[in-house]
């Protein structure tokens, strides 16, 4: 979606480009230097603003990324009543009517700036969409179908308690966290996993369900990379904020409460390596034997043909990999790459 459409439904209208850069300038700081104050932003209608302009129009195409990177199919889902926890300026509902605009949406936002920006936006883009917004998940009417909530940058600045208290609320049947790619949520989603496992089984990323993390008690830590495309003109905007928001790593958990088939045998990409002339290297989660391991694959350049082994090197933390060993050495196993 270009700058220009999102720009005729801001609930503030900045006066140039340069109010626009330095107010995302300002919340940019709050997210990395003033953490104590990280909320404050969504009481301004200006910082609002600027927070659509740019966070919003480079978050939205993580959805259909994410989609793709978890192998969700939104028909299979299209009965569902999709839930917008914590959405902001309607980043994800935005995603999801890109998707599907019959799809039926309520979407949580404590802030009344945000709502009220989310609102415009929606109508403006989506007259006819099916989305209602609750200041709170208790104020949302009586469940009469299965639900899909949708945590959308919003599980990281809650507690554990209070996103607890939400799924059970809501009721969710699935549940979809699309989060920051750090250490920190890393181990905030552990602790989530561990509060959620009594009642629903972990899709994503893991491929053998609730089972130990092998990371759990390192100092690694599991996350995805999407990349996604701008248009040209929330690009240009990325470059004059000086934040580049192509390659972005993020940390995926997606949640169900149906039993999911074990899958043996393959593996997830924690991390992948720059490339080199001789090889091509990836640190893998497999699940084999109902167990997760960490597993460091190599994969000689000289066994593939040039186009292979680009397409290999795009391969990338949060894919799935499946892979035949041909030897272990030194603490790696060396092998090939199933098409």
């Amino acid at each position: 979606m270009d700058l220009k459409t999102i720009q005729k439904y801001l609930i503030y209208q900045f006066s140039s480009e340069a109010e626009l850069v330095n107010a995302i300038q300002e919340i940019s700081q709050k997210f990395t230097t003033q953490r104590e104050d990280i909320r404050d932003y969504i009481n301004d209608k200006k910082l609002v603003a600027a927070y659509t302009c740019f966070y919003l129009a480079t978050n939205l195409p993580k959805l259909a990324a994410t989609l793709e990177k978890v192998e969700i199919d939104l028909g299979d889902f299209s009965a569902c009543e999709f839930i917008d926890i914590g959405c902001g300026p309607g980043t994800f509902s935005l995603a999801l009517l890109e998707q599907n605009d019959a799809l039926k949406i309520s979407a949580i936002e404590i802030s009344d700036q945000m709502r009220e920006q989310a609102s415009i936006l929606l109508d403006g883009i989506f007259p006819h969409a099916k989305v209602s917004f609750y200041s709170s998940a208790k104020k949302l009417p009586k469940k009469e179908t299965k639900r899909f909530g949708i945590f959308g940058h919003s599980a990281n600045e809650m507690q554990l308690t209070q996103i607890k208290e939400i799924i059970e609320t809501l009721s969710l049947d699935y549940i979809l966290f699309i989060e920051p790619g750090t250490k920190e949520f890393f181990h905030k989603s552990l602790e989530i996993r561990d509060v959620l496992k009594d009642k629903y089984i972990t899709h994503y990323p893991c491929r053998g369900g609730n089972l130990a993390c092998p990371l759990k008690d390192s100092n690694d830590w599991c996350h995805q990379y999407l990349h996604v495309a701008h248009a040209p003109s929330v690009e240009r905007l990325t470059q004059l904020a000086k934040k580049d928001r192509r390659a972005l790593p993020i940390i995926i958990n997606f949640y169900t409460q149906e039993k999911l088939n074990s899958i043996q045998n393959s593996a997830r990409v924690i991390r992948s390596f720059p490339p080199t002339k001789f090889s091509l290297e990836w640190q893998l989660c497999e699940f084999s034997n109902n167990s997760h391991q960490i597993v460091n694959l190599q994969v000689l350049s000289r066994h593939l043909k040039k186009a292979r082994f680009k397409e290999l090197a795009k391969i990338v933390a949060g894919d799935k990999i499946t892979y035949t060993p041909d030897k272990s050495f030194d603490g790696k196993v060396r092998g090939k790459v199933s098409d």
